[in-house]
């Protein structure tokens, strides 16, 4: 038994089987093509076209007749809520970053020029204290608690053969070894405890 079986259904009625009843579906559009066998070209029955050059773009084919069924998610643009979300916020964090690395650097900037200022004031002070010592015509030395000379004046040059370079941060001990248990020594152990 040979025979034929035609079967018309209203395209609504196949779109609400289908779940797709809404062709303005929050999430996907769709389309619905068929190659026509006159010209060979595909032609569309829903409303709008698909996307050119849309990776996105899902289809089946449909036996009988090479139906095609297009699905395109509709937040397939590089706007969508999630990413300028994702983008305003890495915008903020960027500028706030910004900010901080500038205020550290601005604070960087302002504390080395006072560095600079003090080191100026200091070398200034140096150079009033060294003339002011140098003016004084008899000796003046100065040691540390670990009796190494840290100044002496121009007049201290005649006891100190060496030099103001090679005598400053030596031990008074080792320069002047005739001074090991003699009065100075004394005196000085007794100027270093009264201060």
């Amino acid at each position: 038994f040979w025979g034929l079986s035609v079967v018309l259904i209203k395209l609504s009625t196949l779109l609400k089987a289908a779940g797709i009843d809404s062709l303005q579906n929050n999430d996907f559009s769709y389309q619905l093509s068929k190659i026509n066998p006159n010209t060979f070209e595909e032609e569309f029955f829903f409303p709008g076209t698909l996307p050119a050059g849309n990776e996105q773009i899902t289809s089946i084919d449909i036996a009988d007749g090479e139906w095609k069924l297009y699905a395109v998610p509709r937040q397939n643009n590089l706007l969508s809520f999630d990413v300028l979300t994702i983008s305003f916020l890495g915008l903020v964090l960027a500028g706030t970053c910004g900010m901080f690395a500038k205020e550290l650097a601005s604070r960087s900037e302002e504390l080395s020029r006072q560095v600079d200022e003090k080191i100026l004031l200091l070398a200034k002070a140096l150079r009033e204290k060294e003339t002011a010592m140098n003016r004084i015509t008899d000796s003046v030395v100065s040691v540390d608690k670990e009796w190494r000379y840290t100044f002496l004046n121009d007049a201290a040059l005649v006891t100190h053969p060496l030099g103001r370079e090679k005598t400053i941060g030596k031990v008074i001990w080792d320069v002047h070894p005739e001074m090991n248990g003699s009065v100075f020594q004394d005196k000085y152990h007794e100027a270093m405890q009264t201060q």
